[in-house]
């Protein structure tokens, strides 16, 4: 019976690799003169998938969750993690309501999709500076998706001038009170 459960497994994990895509990590362009960083400094960036056919003219942008640090000792040890730099993502995996399979993602899976790394532990509102206790913490989200946003308009494809329809999904702390 455990190989039945085993062989129903990996069967699972198969279809779920399947129907997600690895995306590169996308730097944002000039982001340190821009300010666009992450909690230490390190340049702040997004993944993105081109739309196809029917849905190469409209947009999914999801903004990463993440939380905040409320006291230096919490962001510190946020620093070394995704959720303070940019140093260690250099891919991920589109799945669920980013996945390019039409059977999981009916609606998305041809639009363009646009996951954007969450780094600076502000909710992309801030544009602040924390320089003290012999460390310097970033909080720049606003920055971020400013520049994200522009960097998507400047990719030369016209993609954004005749755009349809656009959507904004994230994940907060606020969507597990509408569980």
């Amino acid at each position: 019976m455990w190989k039945l459960h085993c062989m129903i497994i990996c069967l699972m994990a198969a279809c779920l690799l399947a129907s997600s895509l690895n995306v590169s990590f996308t730097e944002v362009a000039n982001a340190t003169q821009r300010r666009a960083v992450c909690m230490d400094g390190s340049p702040a960036g997004y993944y993105y998938s081109a739309g196809s056919g029917d849905g190469a003219k409209n947009w999914l942008l999801f903004l990463m969750g993440g939380g905040w640090c409320d006291n230096v000792d919490d962001c510190q040890s946020k620093l070394n993690q995704s959720l303070g730099s940019s140093k260690s993502v250099p891919f991920t995996k589109f799945s669920h309501i980013l996945s390019p399979d039409s059977q999981i993602n009916p609606d998305f899976y041809n639009w363009n999709r646009i996951f954007v790394a969450y780094c600076d532990q502000s909710s992309f509102l801030g544009d602040a500076e924390f320089d003290g206790q012999g460390l310097k913490l970033q909080f720049r989200g606003s920055r971020i998706f400013d520049a994200v946003v522009d960097d998507l308009l400047a990719k030369g494809d016209g993609r954004w001038r005749e755009c349809y329809s656009f959507r904004y999904i994230g994940r907060g702390a606020c969507d597990y009170l509408a569980l």
